[in-house]
């Protein structure tokens, strides 16, 4: 019983201590390139103006999405991509991934999470 209970609490704490905190924001000062792929292939593409609704909206999103990301080693096909200066985020359904200055993230989300991202949004 007392093996059982010391498994059970090692695997706990291996899963807690996989998920990291992770502190980012935007540039305040600099637009930003969104990119939405379809199928590896390039679909839309649009800026993200300074304070626009959709930088804020990100902002907000990643001010309030601090915990809950893990280091990844993997490639991932871009799906809706915005890119700044060293960063870059890529929105997937059911992930987003952040690669800031050569660090990459990734963190599970629910896919209306980000649907702001779009450059029909931006129209």
């Amino acid at each position: 019983m007392n093996i059982f209970r010391i498994c059970s609490l090692s695997a706990v704490l291996l899963l807690v201590a996989c998920a990291r905190e992770f502190e980012f924001s935007l540039p305040d000062d600099q637009e930003l390139q969104l990119t939405e792929y379809s199928n590896g292939a390039v679909d839309g593409q649009c800026t993200v103006a300074v304070g626009s609704k959709a930088q804020k909206a990100l902002n907000a999103w990643l001010v309030s999405n601090k915990t809950g990301w893990d280091y990844t080693y993997a490639t991932y096909a871009p799906g809706t991509l915005v890119e700044g200066p060293n960063f870059s985020i890529n929105v997937q359904e059911g992930q987003v991934i952040i690669v800031n200055v050569g660090t990459q993230y990734v963190k599970p989300v629910k896919a209306p999470e980000l649907s702001f991202l779009s450059c029909s949004a931006e129209s």
